[in-house]
């Protein structure tokens, strides 16, 4: 019995401390202010963001795992003055979308699989590199 004390006590700390902090939570997790998702033009496939708020992307940690990133048609970006590294980059600070032609593509049962990495912040935080894994279903015609 003396045992399950001692090991339940640390999870009984980090509960604690995790119910009784002020970190900004909805539903449970962190709010990330970028949405991404896929959709097709004709014979291209765009990776879609879309950021919330004061939000920004920084467009040298954007990569996607199945393609290299010379496949990959990148929009304009703004060169700011990062204040989390106190250097200058590239960066998005609005919805933008990534352009791969869809010849570039494995096409597997009629949908792509792309992993995309990326990583942001916003004024007040930054938020660790993202993985995320999409979809998309093609019509058979």
């Amino acid at each position: 019995m003396f045992i399950y004390k001692i090991l339940l006590f640390p999870l009984f700390i980090i509960l604690s401390i995790t119910l009784n902090s002020n970190a900004q939570f909805i539903g449970g997790r962190i709010d990330i202010p970028f949405k991404l998702s896929l959709s097709q033009d004709n014979d291209k496939i765009k990776v879609n963001f879309k950021l919330k708020g004061d939000a920004h992307i920084y467009k040298d940690s954007i990569s996607i795992e199945e393609i290299p990133n010379y496949k990959i048609k990148f929009p304009y970006s703004i060169n700011k003055l990062d204040k989390f590294s106190n250097k200058r980059r590239d960066l998005y600070d609005r919805d933008f979308s990534l352009i791969i032609n869809l010849k570039d593509l494995k096409i597997k049962n009629n949908q792509v699989n792309l992993t995309v990495k990326y990583q942001g912040c916003t004024s007040k935080v930054c938020f660790l590199p993202q993985r995320q894994k999409l979809t998309l279903n093609f019509n058979k015609r």
